[in-house]
């Protein structure tokens, strides 16, 4: 009987756990994402068929960092100043929530990852805010209710652990320790 087939899609912390999903994996299931950073919503929308073009059983994905950047000395309660502003990443994920589910998959989605805003504003010319984690992340919690979607909470699995330990330098990317902990959350998800 042919292993069940994952699809992981999203930005850089997907790549981060995507070798230790598949290593986990090994012989439970085939596990593969785009070579690619997949980036903003806008990029998910716009390279989705691509990244669809082999049948998955189970689709997790996440998307948010890349929106939620915020240009160093913008207005940080002007949403409409982030990269992606919050009512377009909101939109967007609706398109890209609509379609995963037309595949027949099981979809999944996994919430933004936390992020140090000191540590990240040192190494970085603009912004991530924790505060903007949260309200993409509530935006996007109701975009997968609306579809019927579950959500992976990422953000809660690091937040419960030494957020400090889990992340490297730049405030955003995880350390193998944080790669591990997100690894153990998507295998349940995807497989459970």
């Amino acid at each position: 009987m042919p292993l069940p087939r994952v699809l992981l899609i999203g930005d850089s912390i997907r790549m981060g756990y995507l070798p230790f999903v598949k290593a986990a994996l090994e012989d439970k299931a085939e596990v593969r994402g785009p070579v690619e950073n997949c980036g903003d919503t806008r990029r998910h929308v716009q390279k989705l068929e691509a990244w669809l073009e082999q049948p998955a059983d189970a689709i997790h994905f996440n998307a948010g960092l890349h929106d939620l950047k915020l240009p160093r000395g913008a207005d940080p309660s002007d949403f409409g100043t982030r990269q992606v502003p919050l009512a377009e990443y909101a939109a967007n994920l609706e398109q890209v929530a609509a379609r995963l589910k037309r595949t027949g998959a099981k979809v999944v989605w996994a919430s933004i990852t936390p992020v140090l805003f000191e540590r990240h504003r040192t190494v970085k010319d603009f912004d991530r805010r924790p505060e903007d984690v949260a309200a993409y992340n509530a935006e996007a919690a109701k975009v997968m209710a609306r579809h019927g979607i579950p959500v992976n909470d990422l953000h809660a699995v690091l937040a419960a652990d030494d957020l400090e330990a889990c992340l490297v330098g730049d405030g955003v990317h995880m350390t193998e320790r944080g790669n591990k902990l997100l690894c153990a959350a998507v295998c349940k998800a995807v497989l459970g």
